[in-house]
């Protein structure tokens, strides 16, 4: 299946549908929520530790510009 152009609501509709379709009557729907909570936990760590990564790069190159 070719997903609509990437960033608008259709595909976050047709993706989140192949999800779904993934999930048949033998999945435990607590384990479907855990893994979405879980998803989205492992997407925030990987953010927050990207974020610090770029601030020390930022001090870094404000330090190597008052020293220059």
């Amino acid at each position: 299946m070719i997903h609509p152009p990437f960033g608008c609501k259709e595909r976050l509709k047709a993706l989140f549908g192949d999800t779904l379709a993934e999930c048949s009557e033998q999945y435990d729907p607590q384990e479907v929520a855990d893994a979405f909570v879980e998803e989205l936990d492992s997407w925030i760590t990987y953010h927050h530790n990207c974020a610090n990564a770029y601030e020390l790069i930022r001090e870094s190159l404000r330090k190597r510009v008052c020293e220059a």
